[in-house]
């Protein structure tokens, strides 16, 4: 059962006491976003996206109200009220990806890209769709980034925090394709390139999952795509089982693709965006082939240059 803003406004700290309150809070925020979508009014949508984000970092401005009579209350239960957020990001992310594209807002899009790629990796069980997905947000907006409304620094914030997150997805390399500003060109090879390295949460993520395929003798399109954009993992984890990856790809090259292709048809609605991306992403798939088929299986030179652009110490071993 959800409650209304004003009741939010007016007893909000009291509901956030407990994990109903916070239920009805969040699922208030969730009704509060897709009915702006819905009603064409973004900037409702992106009220309670904001205020989402606030208790996702726990900066939320109720945390350091002295006036409210359970402050000490709240900031004691701040790490169980963000576990909650988070909680309720994993029902909200499809429509936030939906607002991400609806609006044209650079500042508006600054803040939803942030949340999907800071707090993705630590929804438990995650389906992986939505990392592919976050890919393909990403490389939309590089590549119309300047088509954005909105100041030039936040536009440049726009794209570099976009870049990072390529950086912290491990697919750096593949976005370069998609980046048409030079500046940004520049951001990418001297502060992202070799310095900022992907999530260890996330690859702990992909690690499990390859190896829940391989032990399974399975396949499933939808958990191998995020990693067709990986510009180290897929070649350290195909070497850690065994070349598993390789033959995997090339034997699923096709449905793979078309996975990808569909969910750029789900999530794009401008053909000739749609067109264009594909276009790049068909490439950079035709060109991993090549590259996976010339690898020579368990190089040592190569793992040791791939493992220096990891984290030191990976989640998951």
């Amino acid at each position: 059962m959800s409650i209304t803003m004003t009741e939010y406004f007016r007893k909000g700290h009291l509901y956030l006491e407990t994990p109903d309150g916070r239920k009805d809070i969040f699922y208030m925020f969730k009704e509060q976003i897709e009915d702006g979508l819905k009603g064409n009014n973004i900037s409702k949508a992106i009220s309670s996206i904001k205020s989402l984000k606030s208790y996702l970092k726990g900066d939320n401005l109720i945390f350091l109200n002295d006036n409210i009579s359970n402050a000490y209350t709240l900031r004691k239960k701040k790490d169980e009220i963000k576990d909650d957020a988070l909680k309720a990001l994993r029902d909200c992310i499809d429509v936030l990806k939906k607002v991400f594209l609806k609006t044209e807002n650079v500042s508006d899009k600054f803040s939803i890209i942030f949340i999907l790629i800071k707090f993705m990796p630590a929804i438990r069980d995650l389906p992986l769709k939505h990392d592919t997905d976050l890919h393909l947000l990403m490389f939309h907006t590089l590549l119309y980034l300047d088509s954005f409304r909105g100041k030039e620094e936040d536009r440049v914030d726009l794209g570099e925090i976009v870049v990072r997150g390529c950086g912290r997805y491990d697919c750096a390399e593949v976005s370069e394709a998609f980046i048409r500003d030079t500046g940004l060109r520049d951001f990418l090879e001297h502060k992202v390139l070799q310095k900022i390295t992907p999530y260890e949460e996330y690859i702990k993520i992909l690690k499990g999952t390859v190896k829940k395929m391989k032990m399974a003798n399975a396949f499933d399109e939808g958990d191998f795509s995020p990693l067709v954009f990986t510009s180290n993992l897929f070649y350290l984890f195909n070497d850690l089982f065994n070349g598993f990856l390789r033959d995997a790809y090339l034997e699923n090259r096709e449905r793979i693709g078309s996975f990808i292709n569909s969910r750029c048809n789900d999530l794009i609605e401008d053909k000739d965006q749609k067109t264009e991306i594909i276009n790049i992403l068909m490439t950079i798939m035709d060109e991993k082939s090549h590259q996976i088929m010339e690898q020579t299986p368990n190089s040592s030179e190569s793992q040791e240059k791939r493992r220096a652009r990891l984290p030191a110490r990976p989640a998951g071993g």
